[in-house]
């Protein structure tokens, strides 16, 4: 797999060497897609649409745009459609191709971008601080907010 990711994003070729710590992660997060996968799939698969369930379920939010990208990666294809019914395996590529493992060095190289629905903090999705009410938001103040909105319009000539 990490052979795949590594051509997926044009990195070059090297030997990666084997640490155990990356290593687990990988499995544990593959045996997290994997039991999840489980719980949600019907007579082996599950629906197309039923993908971004499944990523929240994993702790990740991805965009329609993401998983469209993605898949169009992995088929190295962006004409190829998301098929209504997706098996296991094609699901873990998805997942492991949107959020690589430490192991296959890849870098800041992803199908995901940060955008201001869909923020990526220090690698981390946003959306998790935004749903979960995390501490470290604070309410914002809607003045504020509006002169900054106000003289960037102004800025750009709009009215």
């Amino acid at each position: 797999m990490m052979t795949r990711l590594r051509r997926r994003f044009n990195t070059p070729q090297e030997r990666l060497p084997l640490v155990f710590s990356e290593l687990e992660e990988w499995l544990e997060k593959k045996k997290k897609y994997e039991d999840l996968f489980t719980k949600r799939e019907f007579q082996k698969f599950i629906m197309g649409n039923e993908l971004t369930n499944f990523f929240e379920d994993c702790d990740h939010y991805p965009s329609q745009r993401d998983i469209k990208k993605t898949w169009a990666l992995i088929n190295k294809d962006s004409s190829i459609k998301l098929p209504e019914k997706l098996k296991k395996q094609q699901v873990l590529e998805m997942a492991f191709t949107m959020y690589p493992p430490l192991g296959a060095r890849l870098g800041n190289r992803s199908t995901r971008l940060s955008t201001w629905i869909k923020p990526i903090v220090e690698g981390e999705e946003g959306q998790k601080y935004i749903l979960y009410k995390h501490p470290i938001l604070k309410k914002a103040d809607i003045q504020v907010v509006g002169d900054l909105i106000t003289k960037s319009f102004l800025g750009r000539g709009q009215s």
